[in-house]
């Protein structure tokens, strides 16, 4: 496996820690799959606003070109994990956590300054270097 770099680490971590007051899977009984899809969605949502936020739609584009069927796969074990626990209303809370997620991603990119879309560029190179079959792991 490659070496990430310690600044692609400390932005993942600072991601990581802008999400965790919160999320809805902390201290549910989320299944494996579940855990991984839930993660990836968080990564998927930092990597939308830093599109939006640092002009960075072709990398995002390129990320989802390239992890297409693995985003696809989680998106149903999201929607499922949400279905499952929430019941009828679970579309509903599956909504409500994407936008948190969102709000969170666009909060940090404020609160890291100039230092955000360096960081977020990075990350898109990283996953672009990055074997499909690592992206659960890296997110």
């Amino acid at each position: 496996m490659r070496k990430i770099p310690d600044f692609v680490k400390a932005a993942i971590a600072a991601a990581v820690v802008s999400v965790s007051a919160g999320p809805a899977w902390a201290g549910s009984c989320a299944l494996q799959d579940e855990i991984m899809a839930l993660d990836t969605r968080v990564l998927q949502s930092e990597l939308v606003v830093a599109a939006l936020h640092c002009g960075l739609s072709g990398p995002y584009d390129a990320f989802v070109h390239k992890f297409e069927p693995v985003l696809v796969e989680d998106g149903v074990a999201f929607r499922n994990y949400f279905n499952r626990i929430y019941g009828p209303s679970g579309e509903q809370k599956m909504d409500e956590m994407v936008t948190r997620l969102a709000n969170f991603a666009e909060m940090r990119s404020w609160s890291l300054g100039g230092a955000y879309c360096p960081n977020e560029a990075a990350v898109f190179g990283t996953l672009q270097s990055l074997p499909v079959t690592e992206l659960a792991l890296f997110a």
